[in-house]
């Protein structure tokens, strides 16, 4: 593999690192009414699989419509 071919590679494993870790949790925090903040850490004290499981289960706040429902 040259050079250049590796760092491709490690420049869009950072980006999908970046993307997995701080955008998908901080998303669907915002998507539920939680925190974003809050579930980024938990991202990333944990890992970003755990939160995104957890948002899953715990689902909106209180008041929080659903997501097809939500007026943009």
């Amino acid at each position: 593999m040259s050079n250049f071919a590796g760092g491709v590679i490690v420049v869009l494993l950072l980006i999908f690192n970046v993307w997995l870790y701080f955008f998908v949790p901080a998303s669907m925090a915002t998507e539920r009414g939680r925190s974003p903040v809050a579930w980024v850490i938990v991202g990333l004290l944990l890992t970003p699989f755990a939160a995104i499981i957890a948002l899953v289960f715990l689902g909106g706040t209180p008041g929080t419509p659903p997501s097809g429902l939500r007026k943009s």
